[in-house]
């Protein structure tokens, strides 16, 4: 590792890649792959439909916020029948 700074400076460590110039081995074609990997370039990174995890999570959203405003209806469906009706 060398310091690529000279003497008084403060020094900040300078990391190379092993076995020469990184530059020279850098290429713009990717590698071929091999019959044991499968390429996944060229598919989407998204998803729509049940495949999103957005669609999951706003499924999830509505199920929780459906159960609480059933509940709230039945809260009040309960008090008004509390405060209407008598049991006796």
């Amino acid at each position: 590792m060398s310091t690529g700074a000279s003497a008084g400076e403060p020094r900040a460590p300078v990391y190379r890649e092993p076995g020469g110039n990184a530059a020279s081995r850098r290429s713009d074609k990717p590698p071929a792959p091999t019959p044991d990997t499968l390429d996944v370039r060229y598919l989407p990174s998204f998803g729509f439909g049940a495949r999103s995890l957005m669609w999951w999570a706003t499924a999830g959203l509505m199920l929780i916020e459906g159960s609480a405003f059933a509940i709230a209806v039945a809260a009040i469906v309960g008090a008004w029948s509390l405060l209407f009706f008598h049991w006796s």
